[in-house]
């Protein structure tokens, strides 16, 4: 069931993805947009639809295509034939404009690829109640399906973090000296942190070292506390929180920030979100039974003035 909800998020997020695209699209990728492939002696991308089906289909028709395949991925139907749609279509637009590639990009594609293997129609998915559906009651249990796919990814999240660290540490020398989080917050045209003054002068320094620090403890326990049962939970609300901070104060990351949200979901044990589920569930029908107004008791069609009424032919009491 992590499994369904993890599908779940990371579709509706490629559905938002792609409705942000959609005013910039034909400039990203057309072939006389922003780059231009008659243009330039650039090599021409080897793995693009966008140069496969140059002159013949409008690139409008991929952006249209995007929106779809992230719908269906989302509602779990056909789930493994739109996750190939998405991983084609996103490794297309990196191929076609390098320019704007980051990170959440490489991610997504990493996702992607992998969920063609992963068992993501499992549970929460319209593939999952159609097999249900044409198996009939009382139908043996399905075969548990393989994850050594969703093993595969979780690695790779981890890995995100576990090279991370030691990179800004080598790298970058104010991820050593405490300064990284003040010249991120302050010193950047991407900040929309709104208290700015809360890391001037020596308060500051001693604030934008404790953010700086705590950072890296964050990035560099997650990997290896996630594998436990005992601090997983804990590895990952740290974590999320970490992420939320980050959307939440810098302007050009809120993609990369949730993708990486989303593909915490792979962690989460699966009696957890079933909790998590019900609770929720239960919360809808409580506000819904509360909000509705009560019913009254049934009426007599008499109206209450006639009720002593003697009617004609009527015998009297």
């Amino acid at each position: 069931i992590s499994l369904g909800a993890f599908r779940i998020c990371f579709g509706l997020l490629l559905l938002a993805y792609y409705g942000s695209l959609g005013p910039s699209w034909d400039y990203y990728y057309a072939p006389d947009g922003m780059l231009s492939l008659k243009a330039t002696n650039a090599p021409r991308p080897a793995v693009s639809v966008f140069r496969w089906t140059e002159n013949a289909v409008p690139v409008r028709v991929f952006w249209w295509a995007g929106l779809a395949a992230a719908a269906g991925f989302a509602l779990g139907w056909r789930t493994r034939a739109w996750a190939a749609v998405l991983f084609v279509l996103h490794t297309s637009m990196m191929n076609t404009n390098r320019e704007i590639i980051i990170g959440e990009d490489i991610v997504t594609r990493l996702l992607l690829f992998y969920s063609l293997f992963a068992p993501l129609g499992a549970a929460l998915s319209v593939d999952a109640w159609l097999g249900r559906r044409a198996a009939g009651p009382g139908a043996p249990a399905p075969p548990r399906p393989t994850v050594w796919a969703v093993r595969l990814m979780q690695i790779n999240i981890a890995m995100v973090y576990l090279c991370n660290v030691p990179y800004r540490l080598i790298e970058e020398p104010s991820w050593r000296d405490g300064t990284a989080i003040y010249y991120t917050l302050v010193g950047t045209g991407y900040s929309r942190w709104p208290w700015p003054e809360l890391l001037y002068g020596p308060r500051g320094e001693v604030l934008s070292a404790i953010a700086t620090y705590t950072t890296l403890a964050v990035e560099g326990l997650f990997p290896i506390a996630v594998w436990f049962r005992r601090t997983r939970m804990y590895a990952l609300a740290a974590v999320t929180l970490l992420h939320v901070g980050i959307a939440f104060a810098i302007d050009t990351l809120l993609f990369f920030q949730l993708t990486m949200i989303c593909s915490f979901w792979l962690f989460v044990p699966p009696e957890a979100t079933r909790r998590w589920v019900r609770g929720l569930g239960r919360l809808i029908v409580k506000r819904t039974v509360k909000e509705t107004p009560a019913t009254p008791p049934f009426a007599s069609r008499t109206d209450p003035g006639e009720a002593d009424t003697v009617r004609p032919g009527d015998s009297a009491p």
